[in-house]
C-alpha cells in the first residue's frame, strides 16, 4: 500500500507572481554593484596592498578596539 497518495496530497500549480518593471530592474542592478561587486574589487585592491603596506600593531589595535566596542 502506498502510504503517500492516502496522506499527502500534491500541491496546487498555481500561477507564478513575478513584477517586471525597468525602474525595479534599474534598482537591482544598482544594489547588486553597490552591495557586490565594489566591496569584491576593494577587498582584491586590499589584499594587493597588503604587499606595500604590511598590517601593524596600531591596526591590530584598532581592529580589537573597535571589535570590542561592538
Amino acid at each position: 500500500m502506498d502510504v503517500t497518495k492516502k496522506f499527502f496530497k500534491p500541491a496546487k500549480t498555481q500561477k507564478s507572481k513575478t513584477i517586471s518593471n525597468d525602474y525595479i530592474k534599474g534598482l537591482q542592478t544598482k544594489h547588486f554593484l553597490l552591495y557586490n561587486v565594489i566591496p569584491t574589487i576593494g577587498t582584491i585592491i586590499a589584499i594587493a596592498l597588503l604587499w606595500w603596506y604590511p598590517i601593524s600593531s596600531v591596526e591590530i589595535g584598532l581592529l580589537i578596539g573597535m571589535w570590542a566596542l561592538t
